[in-house]
């Protein structure tokens, strides 16, 4: 009978067990980049170029805290790279119209050299250059994300202190803008991994030590600030950093966060913000290794069926620090097992 009571127990805590880590899988880079010029603490955030021609041709920005932005082809090879000062956040603009000039994208990023908000154009050549430098009355400038939708453009900057700048961007003739000040935000402790979800009206902001928010992202709109996932929770925990959304025209909408206090990436429903699972980058069949201490991330569709997933390595094996790039498909297709 004792024995009988012990197995029973044992089967409770299986499956107890299986519960909890049933959501968790583990996926692999195919690739990574060059690591990145300076040594120790450098790599930290991405953006994704994918050409509007057709031919699917990418380049990924990548910031160099210590040094400026550098570039990258698919096969992770440094194209490009400029001292443009410790930037440490960067994004693409959503919706840009390559210019007559060759410009074929808009970036923006948080500049920490010059407390800015730095705007750049992408070039047909794959170099970068600076278009426009906003100068912040913060003392620090750490997370940024774009936002665009029919109503308005904005860029959103935060500091570490927990102050959220709102700015507008106005565009006149020949791609030209104007940049103003609209809104400040405050959240009780340090902002940086920032998204926009347009399709829902919505900017998402990850309390590095609280959770993830989200809020309206019209200052004519209530504010309607909610948290929608804490790290009061066994599977997330401090600190949240990078956060990326996957738009998805058959499925829901998905959002990736960088957990980086168990290394790892939480996904949660973009409209219920159920969490749906919990993968890490662990080495595969190549040489190419997972990824620890995580800031920066970001997810994209390459083509119809495949997409790409970019996770900066805050360790990369001993070396200087780099970023993995990830199939999409190998992501989906475990989560679709869940």
């Amino acid at each position: 009978m004792k024995s009988f009571f012990i197995s029973a127990t044992l089967l409770i805590c299986l499956h107890i067990s299986a519960q909890n880590n049933r959501s968790t899988f583990e996926v692999s880079p195919y690739q990574e980049t060059d690591v990145v010029l300076s040594d120790g603490d450098a790599a930290d955030d991405i953006a994704i170029y994918i050409s509007h021609d057709g031919a699917n041709e990418l380049v990924i920005i990548g910031t160099n805290k210590k040094y400026g932005l550098e570039t990258y082809n698919s096969k992770g090879k440094r194209l490009f790279h400029a001292p443009f000062g410790r930037i440490n956040n960067v994004d693409l603009l959503k919706g840009f119209k390559p210019s007559d000039k060759g410009d074929l994208a808009l970036l923006g990023g948080s500049n920490r050299t010059h407390l800015s908000v730095d705007f750049w154009y992408l070039k047909a050549n794959d170099t970068i250059t600076l278009q426009k430098r906003i100068k912040t009355k913060l003392s620090d400038v750490y997370g940024f994300t774009f936002y665009s939708d029919s109503k308005a453009t904005y860029a959103f900057v935060s500091d570490k202190k927990g102050t959220l700048l709102q700015y507008q961007l106005f565009f006149g003739g020949d791609q030209a803008f104007e940049v103003s000040l609209i809104r400040k935000l405050k959240f009780s402790s340090v902002v940086e991994g920032i998204e926009a979800d347009p399709k829902r009206g919505l900017v998402l902001a990850a309390q590095e030590n609280k959770g993830l928010w989200k809020f309206n992202a019209h200052p004519f709109m209530p504010l309607d600030k909610k948290l929608v996932l804490s790290v009061d929770r066994k599977d997330v925990k401090a600190d949240l950093e990078g956060v990326a959304l996957l738009e998805r025209d058959q499925s829901r909408d998905l959002i990736f966060i960088s957990v980086q206090g168990s290394n790892s990436y939480a996904i949660l429903d973009a409209q219920d913000y159920i969490l749906k699972g919990i993968f890490k980058i662990i080495q595969g069949d190549t040489a190419v290794d997972g990824t620890e201490e995580t800031d920066g991330i970001e997810v994209s569709w390459i083509t119809q069926e495949e997409g790409l997933f970019i996770a900066q390595d805050g360790f990369n094996d001993g070396e200087t620090q780099n970023f993995k790039l990830v199939k999409l498909s190998t992501i989906l297709s475990q989560l679709d097992k869940i």
